[in-house]
């Protein structure tokens, strides 16, 4: 069934697919795709920057403000700590600036996906 119409006062019912269902769907089309936790802001960094690199997406998983499951896409690592992502939700797309500090707050994980 698809939401022609979503009703924002039920947006908790929606959301960003899980990690198992991106991972998943991603290698049944035949992507490279690995899952990655990491807190260490250094560690993270090298890892977008040769994701994006190696013409790889890197998807931004998380407790979005602490309110809602979210994912987004980086865009660039504007400057150490701060990344540019785009951001869907129900009617456009948005580019948003996130910190590392607001991903650690929002407990974070990010696919790269890969041909």
């Amino acid at each position: 069934m698809f939401l022609t119409n979503p009703d924002q006062n039920k947006r908790h019912e929606y959301g960003a697919a899980s990690d198992v269902q991106v991972v998943g769907l991603c290698s049944h089309l035949g992507y490279k795709v690995g899952i990655f936790q990491d807190f260490r802001q250094g560690n993270i960094e090298k890892a977008f920057q040769d994701a994006l690199d190696n013409g790889a997406g890197v998807l931004i998983m998380a407790l979005w403000d602490r309110k809602d499951a979210h994912c987004v896409r980086l865009s660039k690592i504007k400057v150490p700590g701060v990344y540019e992502v785009i951001s869907p939700s129900l009617g456009k797309t948005d580019t948003l600036e996130v910190t590392f500090p607001q991903l650690i707050f929002w407990d974070f994980r990010f696919i790269v996906v890969s041909l």
